[in-house]
């Protein structure tokens, strides 16, 4: 026998829970309840009910919280990766999923919320409230590194299937109790995904980082959502560190997705009409509403979220901005790019994100030691103090180091330069997939080499666990947004790091990558920002 908060007493060795209801409405809603057996008494009513999911879930519909109660928080014995005895958050995270077959895990990035899935999905399949196998749906980059290697030393023995490549319809056709795919995979295989649904073989569905499925008019948004939703999957949950709440657009997809009903509205024009207001004639130009949290909140229910703070000690993030100087061939460069800008400023054209944006990343590749010429070839030009100043902040630590680049260009440069410095070096981008990818992540965290990681923000920014590291490096800032800026500051930040602190290091060479740092922590978006940088420049203020 335990007791849940002041009204729930469960007697686990006879499978039954009494609850205690005082609430007059709460009392007519209960005493209807199936199964339950209802004792009155003064001012009070007791009712008796099985110790399940559905009771508790029912409870919850009339208003008792009965998380606390659910049967996962108390039965399950599992070790996250196998080491890790779950947290509380992890196990109330794992009994919320158990009740609501449709919700969203919105806890900050960095808590263990895979660990919360895990749990969850042993939970269900074990005890049969999800009859098949689960589809979880995730970057290349956490497929094996996240998911596969998680799932595999949470649960031994269980059958986990990664379905990606040229062979993944044949992969669906394995049995497994996980088949681990990614977004686009189901793009390019919709109809096999579907099968498999339809055939029984997948009965339940994780979306992980949401956000990739918040265009409602992408191609991959269609092809999930007809997999989730067309096909009636009754268990769907989105996770996402990160509520986009700056993003209503995003927001909307992910609410259509998984809970459509709750939503005020159907169409997307009318939900940014309800959580936004226009400040000029430009379809940039719209801020959030006042309106709008609370309108998003009650949208994207129900949900579970718990904050990194309040939950885990962890070690002071100390972020720092360093300068270096401009060689004389990137200072002639940046002059020309700059001339250019002021330009198409003068020629009347209104400066966006699309056509101010090739001339920016220009200045950022100048400022960080490659120029790419017309035919695409990329050449390096001298950028030493740059460099330098990049291998002094990794030679401050004697733990591992994480440096974020933007451009392949740059990343080679810099990966060959830090070599040479005597570091062993891994690198993660674009063009390293699958197995590989997975290796280098895998070794930089757990072995000794390597000792740097250079990686493009969008191949890690999603639950890849870096916390070998104590510093994190900016080689200039990330030109795809503050989303991205955001989740990769998270990489460092969980309970597995063991330092006393950790270090973000920003290093700027030019007044626009100052600026740009600026409006990222602003929250500006890139279209205001390179129009306010265009101005900037014919003003003579950069």
């Amino acid at each position: 026998m335990f007791v849940v908060g002041n009204n729930i007493v469960v007697f686990e060795d006879h499978g039954q829970m009494v609850v205690k209801v005082t609430d007059p409405a709460q009392r007519r809603a209960v005493v209807n309840l199936p199964y339950a057996v209802v004792k009155e008494g003064e001012g009070q009513t007791l009712v008796q009910l099985p110790w399940c999911e559905d009771a508790c879930r029912l409870l919850q519909n009339v208003g008792i919280a009965t998380v606390d109660a659910a049967p996962v928080f108390h039965k399950s014995q599992l070790l996250v990766e196998g080491m890790y005895k779950p947290m509380w958050h992890q196990l109330f995270t794992a009994a919320f999923i158990t009740l609501n077959p449709r919700c969203y895990v919105l806890s900050d990035p960095r808590t263990g919320k895979t660990g919360c899935l895990l749990i969850a999905m042993d939970y269900m399949q074990r005890y049969g409230i999800v009859p098949g196998a689960f589809l979880i749906i995730t970057t290349v980059t956490t497929m094996r590194n996240v998911w596969e290697n998680g799932i595999t030393s949470t649960l031994p023995g269980v059958r986990v299937q990664l379905v990606n490549g040229k062979g993944r319809e044949k992969q669906l056709e394995n049995p497994a109790d996980y088949y681990v795919t990614n977004y686009d995979s189901i793009r390019l295989s919709q109809e096999a995904f579907a099968k498999a649904v339809r055939d029984g073989r997948i009965a339940g569905v994780v979306i992980d980082e949401l956000t990739h499925v918040g265009n409602v008019s992408s191609q991959r948004y269609q092809a999930i959502n007809a997999i989730v939703n067309r096909l009636n999957v009754k268990h769907v949950i989105g996770i996402t560190g990160s509520p986009a709440e700056n993003n209503v657009k995003t927001v909307f997809g992910m609410c259509k997705m998984i809970n459509a009903t709750r939503l005020p509205c159907t169409t997307q024009k009318a939900w940014i009409g309800m959580t936004t207001y226009a400040y000029g004639t430009e379809p940039f130009m719209r801020q959030i509403s006042s309106a709008a949290p609370k309108i998003i909140h009650e949208a994207m229910q129900p949900a579970v979220r718990f904050n990194k703070k309040d939950i885990i000690d962890l070690p002071p993030v100390v972020t720092q901005t360093r300068s270096c100087s401009l060689s004389s061939e990137q200072a002639k460069l940046r002059l020309s790019l700059r001339q250019q800008a002021i330009a198409l400023l003068d020629s009347g054209e209104v400066i966006t994100a699309a056509n101010g944006g090739v001339l920016y990343q220009k200045l950022m590749q100048v400022s960080q030691g490659i120029a790419i010429g017309e035919d695409g070839t990329v050449h390096q030009i001298d950028s030493k103090d740059r460099t330098n100043t990049i291998l002094e902040a990794i030679g401050e630590t004697y733990r591992k180091v994480v440096v974020f680049c933007c451009y392949k260009g740059v990343i080679a440069k810099l990966a060959t330069e830090i070599a040479n410095a005597g570091y062993t070096v891994g690198v993660v981008d674009g063009s390293i997939t699958g197995e590989r990818r997975a290796k280098v992540l895998h070794s930089f965290q757990y072995e000794k080499d390597p000792h740097v990681l250079i990686c493009h923000p969008t191949t890690t920014a999603y639950g890849v666990e870096l916390s070998a590291a104590d510093t994190l490096i900016f080689n200039g800032p990330p030109p795809l947004g503050g989303f991205i800026y955001a989740q990769a500051l998270e990489r460092l930040s969980s309970a597995k790091q063991t330092a006393d602190k950790i270090s973000i290091i920003r290093i700027v060479a030019s007044p626009e990558e100052k600026k740009f740092f600026k409006s990222l922590d602003m929250g500006r978006d890139m279209g205001s920002f390179i129009s306010t940088l265009f101005e900037d420049f014919r003003r003579g203020l950069a």
